[in-house]
């Protein structure tokens, strides 16, 4: 369609990848126009940059143009991207936490004609008043901090904000509308994916037990992780394992991470072994793991836990995974609301600036479950 693009990502590795995959698709659109007997490009005077930097609201959209190997787009305004007989769409495709609002921010302050963004990760943004994680900014020069603000008194476009709430409309609610870690990590929930999760296959065995495990259901790594904090709670171990786990914090609690979606095909016990080490916790045969209610420490610092132990509780609680279900079914429904307030916050606060703003579905939900664009336009 003959328009230039830029795209900005933080992690280098998304970047070379995404390079490589520009050029191979760009020689591939070569080879069919000569196939068809017209001239590479002959039509197109767009081009597809790329640009690795992390982007705070304290970046001007000229910095990132500048950064985009300014030579390639040309030396006349009427090549260069940005300049005055230019128009311009800021779009951010699955832009996490308060990289959302970095966008948001970058619009507002910019003469861009529209904006097209998707959001996720809710669970990072930062929040007024939770005391959570606050908001970071820098200048891309100088890495020198912004002064932090305190809440999100201020009405300028451009003045660092946390990233919940935005809008006056919001912001002026007594009592405050407060989500907290919790409530946002809610939002994120994919209950649009339950019916295409088939269940597992999988008929491992124990060891020591020689009865088939029955499939797994859609619920149960959910059944598990709650197994595993109750195994860390009647070992004496909770401290231990937030010690261990670096991205944990008092309202986190205990972080295990994301695991391979074999560790719960076999039932808990391959879980736990693919958990606990993550947290200093190593799986011991029986005979070195203590008695029942211990934690006993291994060397290095590390805890112990007999995989009999990690067997009996999976076979205690196994008629309660119901309940767990239940109760994450209710929680899960829930998270659809608050997407909805903090995307609503979001819609308002860029309408309190006189922007045309629609919200609307985008993707399959199945497909994408962050399927809501802002589409503001001046």
């Amino acid at each position: 369609h003959g328009l230039t693009v830029v795209g900005v990502d933080d992690d280098e590795v998304q970047t070379c990848g995404a390079r490589r995959r520009s050029d191979r698709l760009l020689r591939e659109y070569a080879r069919g126009e000569a196939k068809h007997g017209e001239t590479p490009q002959s039509h197109r005077s767009g081009r597809l940059l790329h640009v690795n930097r992390r982007v705070s609201a304290a970046d001007a959209f000229d910095d990132l143009v500048d950064a985009a190997d300014p030579d390639a787009l040309g030396d006349s305004d009427d090549n260069k991207l940005g300049g005055s007989s230019q128009g311009w769409l800021l779009c951010g495709l699955h832009t996490c936490g308060d990289l959302a609002v970095a966008t948001i921010q970058h619009f507002l302050e910019s003469d861009a004609r529209a904006l097209v963004l998707v959001g996720c990760c809710y669970n990072r943004l930062t929040e007024v008043g939770d005391g959570g994680p606050r908001p970071v900014w820098a200048t891309p020069a100088s890495d020198t901090a912004i002064p932090e603000p305190t809440s999100n008194s201020s009405d300028s476009p451009t003045e660092p904000r946390f990233g919940y709430p935005l809008s006056k409309w919001l912001r002026a609610r007594d009592p405050p509308v407060r989500l907290g870690f919790t409530a946002r990590t809610l939002a994120c929930q994919a209950t649009s994916r339950w019916s295409l999760a088939a269940p597992s296959k999988s008929t491992a065995t124990v060891k020591g037990d020689a009865t088939p495990r029955k499939p797994t259901s859609v619920f149960a790594r959910h059944h598990y992780r709650a197994l595993l904090q109750l195994l860390l709670v009647q070992r004496g171990l909770v401290a231990h394992a937030r010690a261990f786990s670096a991205r944990a914090s008092p309202e986190q609690d205990v972080i295990v991470g994301r695991l391979p979606a074999a560790a719960s095909a076999a039932g808990f016990v391959e879980y736990a072994r693919a958990a606990l080490p993550r947290l200093g916790v190593d799986c011991v045969p029986d005979s070195e793991g203590g008695g029942p209610g211990v934690g006993t420490r291994g060397g290095g610092g590390r805890a112990i836990v007999p995989e009999l132990a990690l067997a009996e509780l999976e076979a205690a609680y196994a008629p309660r995974e119901r309940e767990v279900a239940a109760v994450w079914t209710l929680r899960a429904i829930a998270g659809a609301a608050i997407e909805s307030l903090i995307l609503a916050d979001r819609a308002a606060h860029v309408a309190e600036h006189g922007f045309d703003v629609e919200l609307f579905p985008l993707f399959d939900q199945a497909i994408s479950p962050r399927n809501m664009v802002l589409v503001v336009t001046r």
